[in-house]
């Protein structure tokens, strides 16, 4: 019976691993809709056990004494950035850090289950990064930090108003510049609901983008739709 319960145990372990190869880094953390970097010593990488969703997760590397292991990636705000993490280390000594931008927002150690964390970020390219970084001395539990859903949803930002210059052989629409993207649809019917992407070149200034309309034999109705 102890030998049956070995090689179920073995299986279930090798299943794991198998399944946790299988699997990219932007699926372990549930955000696929951004490019994953590394940094220092060992990368990161994916698991299946533990993990806050009882699916996957992404461990840190396996470090040495007074080494580090980072994951991070880049979101654009304004926006709420949520996820879940979790430690087993030395406590107050093998640390587990949240930056933002290289500023320290947040640190675990020691034996921590999972927490939940929700940040703001603000209307620019933010930089995050998780780092596992040991001392030159001793280690305890896991020696390592577990990252999970890492979500981020963008503020919903109306667009700007549009307005429009009218010449004797063109129409200038404009709208102020922000830090949203938008870009400019077009439609011969408001009935019908079907916009299509203009295909005028976009002229950007620090205050203003607009474009020049000069096809003016059919009647178009224009809308800002963010991009």
């Amino acid at each position: 019976m102890k030998h049956f319960f070995y090689i179920v145990l073995l299986i279930i372990v090798f299943s794991q691993t198998l399944l946790a190869q299988q699997l990219t880094i932007g699926e372990a953390l549930d955000n696929t809709n951004v490019d994953w970097i590394f940094g220092y010593d060992v990368d990161w990488f994916p698991i299946t056990n533990p993990s806050y969703d009882g699916v996957d997760a992404a461990r840190s590397g396996v470090i040495d004494d007074d080494q580090a292991s980072a994951i991070g990636t880049y979101f654009v705000g304004p926006g709420t950035l949520s996820f879940w993490w979790k430690v087993s280390s030395e406590f107050n000594a093998d640390l587990y850090v949240f930056f933002i931008d290289g500023e320290m927002i947040d640190v675990i150690s020691g034996e921590t289950d999972w927490l939940y964390k929700e940040v703001r970020l603000p209307a620019k390219t933010n930089l995050v990064i998780w780092e596992y970084l040991k001392n030159f001395v001793f280690s305890e539990g896991d020696d390592a930090a577990y990252l999970d859903q890492v979500i981020f949803t963008p503020d919903k930002v109306e667009p700007p108003a549009l307005k429009i210059e009218r010449y004797n052989d063109s129409v200038k629409l404009l709208w102020k510049n922000g830090n949203t993207n938008f870009k400019l649809e077009e439609t011969d019917d408001l009935n019908s609901n079907q916009w299509n992407p203009n295909s005028s070149c976009l002229i950007t200034n620090q205050d203003v983008v607009y474009v020049v309309i000069t096809n003016l034999i059919s009647k178009k109705f224009y809308r800002l739709k963010s991009d």
